[in-house]
């Protein structure tokens, strides 16, 4: 029947076109069919995909809604299984993720064998069931399965975690076609404790860190979280698993805890604890090598006579820094509210002893599904508020770096219906935060912009880019492309450069001011064309620089030298080697100033055709690439403070030399000497041990060196101010350096 259905389901998608979008209405959020506990994951195209289970029968539905909030599954979703489940602890058992394809896949747990086994479906973006109709089957246990939970790897596979009745845990990772790659998968076990609530991330040097709780029999129960690492092979990368905290008591009810990936490797857990008779919200920092950072964890807050239950963490964009919510409520439990802290990488409170208040206690409404969402440096928090009746609204708040809300009447609604909700959700997707929950039966979904408005977002409809891609006027161009031009312009306009030349100066400005004359003989080439945009109001943002030539979206040629005035300034971009296709680079007479990032030598250009690469005639200090050092042509070096290099003549030793300039921001150089070739690592750490960036490793010969530091980590985030120690080692050689980052 199933099949039958599907097969409907596709036609259907072929001769319907639909036209339902994002509302803004509070009194009419996307209906999306029958149902409770909606699950929601993102998509790269700035959609979402939104899964739920039927009530009564659990049958499991999903739909994909584009960025502008257009259904493509139908009006009523998608049927992904239609197998029945006889219990209503169905509903905790559903989880969704998408890959980097934009693939979802769902897991679930049914009785079509007779036992509880957990099931998977992977569902591709047009609605192709990729693992068959029926779906992979995970368990094949013959003892009950629940509470599976999936994590998504780089490489596109995934990590099942599930627990099993009798009180054991299980492993799992899967391929991207479906292939169960660890056997049976690793099972845990502990013959006189229950072993369950177990779940995955995966930290950012790529490994898989499991953790899961350990349980007393008996009451009453005392827990134990446990962490381990295992390689892609299943590997464990500890000898034993380690003990982050316990024995001690979980409030009845809350036994769960959260896992985070944390910036620079490690992870963050959060839990409820039970202190006598008061519940406290715990984070705990671990370092990649397992080691607690913050004495078995920190309380979020130091308000000991209330209760703080139930965190949820986020991490900042830009900061890397970690933001928590939790519910409170006073002693007596009879005002409750929500209260959030942010903390920085050394465990300190940025927003107070005791947090800011989200809602402040009273005594009117309680506090459920509470999920919160970065939103670049701030973060929105979504709840429900409930009344005594059971009737309640959903809202929204969102909190600057500093704790202070910014919206209007410090939170914004997003349905007007007073009536029985349940299972709130949200997300970040790529242009807003997608909220769904379940109203008396029915899904229903909203998409929050970041004015705290509702709607699609302010964007024009693709047509149809390839991902990686932008589209401006009708054309598809490369977004990192974009982003080097982008930030050549960007930094212009912030280096504050006195370009010595009057207002009345056509060409005094950067870039190019001129461009925005009616008289302007600016053009850029598109596949061989030439594009005159003598119009302003044609002038397609970022491409306002100079000359360019494009082909097939990939910028080929900029000029921006002598007679194209466009007066650059301020550093060149570090990203400048995502321009992986230019063939020329000319750059000549304008006020480019600092250090050349070292990433310019990731180009694949002529450096000594000066046709081809041109950067003679701007402010750019030494020390060079060693690509380009002989390639640069006449810098003004004025402005340069001096790099102190070790006198190479005067040393038989290796040497590292300070940092310059140090203090910094964003940028510093280091320059070394090797007095005979050798394999270099130099290594960024910060003052915990935490490997930040991998700055050198490899061979080199016999010399003065540098290499440049612009302030990120391994994977390219910026990372916050502070103190940071770099390690070089050279053969039996070994030299740390202290840098200060200021921002």
């Amino acid at each position: 029947m199933k099949k039958i259905i599907n097969q409907i389901f596709h036609t259907f998608l072929l001769t319907t076109c639909l036209s339902a979008q994002w509302s803004t209405d509070l009194s009419s959020p996307q209906l999306l069919g029958s149902g409770i506990q909606p699950q929601i994951a993102s998509t790269s195209d700035g959609g979402a995909y939104i899964t739920w289970i039927t009530d009564g029968n659990y049958h499991v539905y999903v739909q994909r809604m584009d960025e502008l909030g257009i259904p493509q599954f139908g009006d009523s979703g998608y049927l992904v299984s239609d197998n029945d489940n006889a219990s209503w602890i169905a509903v905790y058992h559903l989880n969704i993720v998408v890959d980097d394809d934009d693939n979802a896949i769902i897991s679930t747990v049914d009785q079509r064998t007779g036992n509880w086994e957990v099931y998977a479906w992977k569902i591709s973006p047009e609605g192709s069931m990729l693992w068959g109709e029926d779906g992979l089957t995970i368990t094949n246990s013959s003892t009950g399965n629940m509470s599976p939970r999936l994590t998504i790897l780089e490489d596109n596979s995934l990590i099942v975690t599930c627990s099993h009745n009798d009180g054991e845990i299980l492993f799992q990772r899967i391929s991207s076609d479906g292939d169960l790659l660890w056997g049976d998968g690793i099972i845990k076990q502990d013959d006189t404790k229950n072993l369950v609530s177990p779940q995955s991330i995966v930290d950012e040097n790529g490994d898989i860190i499991f953790q899961w709780l350990r349980q007393s029999s008996g009451w009453p129960i005392y827990s134990e979280i446990f962490i381990q690492k295992y390689d892609l092979d299943g590997e464990p990368a500890w000898m034993e698993p380690i003990l982050i905290v316990g024995p001690t008591s979980f409030p009845m009810g809350n036994w769960s805890q959260q896992l985070l990936s944390a910036p620079g490797g490690g992870s963050f857990i959060a839990w409820t604890e039970l202190s006598g008779n008061v519940q406290n919200a715990i984070v705990e920092s671990v370092t990649d090598e397992g080691t607690s950072l913050w004495d078995g964890g920190m309380d979020l807050s130091a308000n000991s006579s209330n209760f703080r239950m139930s965190p949820m963490l986020v991490i900042a964009e830009g900061t890397q820094e970690m933001m928590a919510v939790w519910r409170e409520a006073n002693g007596s439990q009879s005002q409750r509210g929500l209260f959030a802290q942010r903390v920085d990488s050394t465990g300190s409170k940025l927003w107070g002893a005791n947090g800011v208040a989200v809602v402040d206690l009273n005594s009117s409404y309680d506090y459920l599904d509470v999920s919160a969402s970065e939103f670049g440096d701030d973060m929105i928090v979504t709840y429900l508020e409930q009344s005594p009746n059971m009737n309640g609204g959903i809202y929204s708040q969102r909190l600057d770096s500093l704790g202070n809300p910014t919206w209007e009447d410090d939170r914004v609604p997003i349905t007007d219906s007073n009536t029985q909700k349940s299972d709130v959700n949200s997300i970040k997707g790529s242009n807003c935060v997608f909220i769904s929950w379940s109203d008396n039966g029915s899904i229903f979904a909203h998409c929050l912009r970041d004015d705290g408005s509702l709607g699609p977002p302010d964007i024009i409809p693709p047509v149809g880019c390839d991902s990686g891609y932008v589209e401006i006027d009708g054309l598809c161009f490369y977004e990192s492309d974009l982003s080097v031009l982008q930030s050549m312009i960007d930094n212009s306009y912030a280096s504050g450069i006195d370009l010595n030349c009057e207002d009345s100066n056509q060409y005094c400005g950067s870039p190019n001011p001129y461009m925005d004359d009616p008289d302007s003989w600016f053009w850029k080439i598109i596949d061989g064309q030439e594009y005159n945009f003598a119009d302003g109001d044609s002038i397609v943002e970022p491409l306002e620089l100079g000359i360019q030539e494009w082909e097939d979206g990939r910028l080929k040629s900029l000029m921006c030298g002598a007679y194209i005035y466009c007066q650059l300034s301020g550093p060149i971009p570090d990203n400048i080697n995502a321009l992986t296709e230019v063939e020329q680079l000319r750059l000549e007479i304008n006020y480019l100033s600092g250090y050349i990032p070292e990433m310019i030598c990731e180009l694949d250009l002529d450096y000594e055709d000066y046709l081809s690469f041109d950067l003679t005639g701007n402010l750019l200090c030494p020390p060079y690439p060693s690509c380009i050092e002989d390639h640069v042509g006449q810098q003004d070096t004025t402005g340069c403070e001096p790099v102190s290099i070790i006198d190479e003549p005067m040393s038989n030793s290796f040497a590292l030399n300070n940092a310059y300039p140090n203090p910094f921001n964003p940028v510093t150089t280091l320059s070394y000497y090797l007095p005979k070739g050798s394999f270099v690592t130099m290594t960024v750490y910060d003052m915990l041990g935490r490997k930040v960036k991998q700055l050198v490793n490899q061979n080199e010969t016999q010399g003065v060196k540098s290499v440049q530091w612009n302030s990120t980590n391994d994977h390219g985030q910026p990372v916050s101010a502070g103190i940071y120690l770099c390690r070089i080692e050279a053969g039996e050689f070994r030299q740390t350096k202290k840098m200060v980052l200021l921002k």
